[in-house]
């Protein structure tokens, strides 16, 4: 559930597999809903409220799961998560809702832990 968020259904299909990473430009496809998405590169770009809280997602993904991350990926949300920290407060009651069913947290959100 630490990896799992609500989105439109058009943004969910177009955004596939791909990576989340910047792409060059300003151009945004989805009117009011600042995303990206760059099918050539296979990179979708999700506005900056939400790019730290995507990083502790995968961090998370990794450290509980496995999931592999290249090193470009790993530096790219390394910068989105000290740029954009742990801040909002319904992040931290997000994951205190989740670790309630759960049975545990998102370390990378409580700050128990730090990406490498």
């Amino acid at each position: 559930m630490h990896n799992i968020v609500p989105a439109l259904g058009e943004i969910n299909a177009d955004r596939s597999n791909y990576h989340f990473d910047v792409i060059a430009g300003d151009h945004v496809e989805y009117g009011a809903c600042k995303f990206q998405v760059d099918s050539g590169l296979r990179i979708v770009e999700p506005r900056d409220a939400v790019k730290g809280q995507i990083a502790r997602m995968y961090f998370y993904m990794h450290q509980r799961y496995g999931l592999q991350l290249s090193e470009a990926l790993q530096r790219r949300y390394l910068q989105w998560d000290a740029q954009f920290p742990v801040t909002a407060a319904w992040e931290m009651e997000r994951d205190r809702q989740i670790a309630r069913v759960m049975g545990h947290h998102n370390p990378f959100v409580t700050g128990e832990l730090s990406w490498m």
